[in-house]
């Protein structure tokens, strides 16, 4: 039986260890043996690595590469580069937050966006095999029969302060840093999903700077922690402006600044997908270019109907009108009736429900690992 190697533990969320477990069915139901090296357990780890990797093996396989330059590791150069299977990077995060440990010759890195994959390629000068792989969904705990769903509209996620994000942009990088970053947020604030790097190269090519690129590609987060905080704040103040209410679920959000929406503290992972089954609609703002977070997934496969930001894949995957509603920044004036308007057709939301998630089978971790035992076979 083939073994799969899985990393977990060291999140700063529970939801990368319930996307671990989530792979690990989907492996064990490709019929791999899995095992787990947890990463928090900094006593045991070297042990329990080495003593896995004696033996044969079809991949490691690790979220933003977490344990790629492990303290307690092996000696050597960089000793993954010695085994005979791949080192399996699968990205949740911008590529650029993790350029420090994608530095495994034998390593496969996947990103849940197209534009990523092309920006690795340039990057790393096609030194490292990439790969497109959106995160996959995930269904909540003891999900049956579709009932009363109480919640209108549901938005998962984390406050960021926009006003302390663009202090952090500020001060990122070395004098002259800042008018070019600057001039970056002006370009990704204009459109609805022009990829974050394409638009550092595009405001670096009107000044003549092409060189400063790659040593600027490092400070990319800083701009997209401010641009996605700035949206997302921008876009709940509207909805609440427009006497739209929404339940927001997590930790930071300044209730005081709104009049219509209900703050929730955070929840585990798998609780938030059970709020997603009590949910009419499920607001999703990742703001990513050209792929999908497993948030527009996981809502389909609980039965709410997705509201998302614009990108080309979400288009040419669902298309914008009857299974999911895609919105554009650019024209955000339209969303508030957008969204009464499908909250009131109650007709189109059972409907809706009850099909739902048969159009997100194929987007879990469970076929996000078939694909990963695909990526393995044709690095061979």
């Amino acid at each position: 039986m083939p073994r799969v190697i899985l990393y977990r533990g060291a999140f700063a969320y529970d939801l990368a260890d319930a996307f671990v477990e989530d792979l690990a069915a989907g492996f064990a139901a490709l019929g791999r043996e899995v095992v787990f090296v947890d990463l928090t357990d900094r006593a045991g780890r070297g042990a329990r690595l080495q003593e896995e990797l004696s033996r044969p093996f079809e991949c490691i396989v690790s979220i933003n590469a977490i344990g790629s330059r492990p303290a307690d590791a092996p000696p050597g150069t960089h000793f993954y580069d010695s085994l005979a299977a791949p080192y399996v990077a699968v990205l949740i995060d911008h590529p650029a937050c993790h350029l420090g440990r994608l530095t495994i010759g034998n390593m496969i890195v996947t990103s849940y966006d197209r534009s990523h994959v092309a920006f690795l390629e340039r990057y790393f000068g096609g030194a490292r095999r990439v790969a497109f792989l959106p995160h996959g969904g995930s269904v909540a705990a003891g999900a049956g029969a579709p009932g009363e769903r109480p919640i209108d509209l549901l938005f998962p996620g984390t406050y960021s302060d926009p006003d302390a994000a663009f202090d952090a942009l500020r001060h990122a990088g070395p004098p002259g840093v800042f008018d070019v970053l600057d001039y970056v947020v002006e370009r990704l604030l204009a459109a609805d999903c022009e990829p974050l790097e394409e638009a550092l190269a595009a405001v670096l090519a009107d000044e003549g700077r092409q060189d400063e690129w790659r040593g600027l590609c490092p400070l990319m987060p800083v701009v997209e922690s401010f641009v996605k905080a700035h949206k997302r704040r921008e876009i709940l103040e509207r909805l609440d402006r427009a006497g739209i209410a929404v339940d927001i679920l997590g930790n930071g959000w300044p209730a005081e600044r709104f009049r219509r929406h209900r703050v929730l503290p955070a929840r585990p992972y798998r609780e938030a997908l059970r709020l997603m089954r009590e949910a009419k609609l499920v607001l999703n703002m990742g703001f990513v270019p050209d792929g999908s977070h497993e948030r527009v997934f996981s809502a389909l496969l609980n039965g709410a109907l997705p509201a998302a930001d614009h990108n080309p894949y979400l288009d040419e995957l669902f298309g914008d009108g009857r299974d999911i509603l895609l919105f554009r920044w650019t024209r955000l004036d339209e969303l508030p009736g957008r969204l009464a308007a499908a909250l009131g057709d109650r007709d189109r939301l059972r409907r809706h429900a009850e099909r739902a998630p048969a159009l997100a089978a194929d987007h879990t971790w469970a076929a996000r690992a078939a694909a990963i035992v695909e990526l393995v076979k044709r690095a061979r």
